[in-house]
């Protein structure tokens, strides 16, 4: 699965757009549940693989939610947040799925 952020794949053309798809991930929004911070207030060194981890899992949700579709890449690929509740947040990465034919 190709996901990318362009709305072009170079070497393909867009055949078929299948729609938008979505990969959301909810998480816990307190620094010190989430084990970002302890409770002296110290941040943990490893914050950015924390971060990551939630950005490779919405992408892994966008992934198999544009192959349930039928596509074989996602263009225009975003990642946006939200505030579910005050505990609770959301991580989306979102595109356009199409499906890719060789350019001639």
């Amino acid at each position: 699965m190709i996901l990318a952020t362009t709305t072009e794949v170079p070497g393909s053309v867009i055949g078929t757009v299948l729609g938008i798809v979505v990969g959301a991930v909810p998480y816990y929004g307190s620094t010190y549940g989430e084990g970002i911070k302890d409770l002296k207030g110290n941040t943990h060194p490893d914050v950015p693989s924390v971060l990551e981890h939630r950005r490779r899992e919405a992408l892994a949700r966008l992934d198999h939610n544009a192959r349930k579709v039928g596509a074989d890449a996602v263009v225009g690929v975003r990642f946006d947040n939200r505030e579910i509740t005050q505990a609770w947040r959301e991580l989306c990465a979102y595109g356009t799925a199409v499906s890719l034919v060789p350019a001639t």
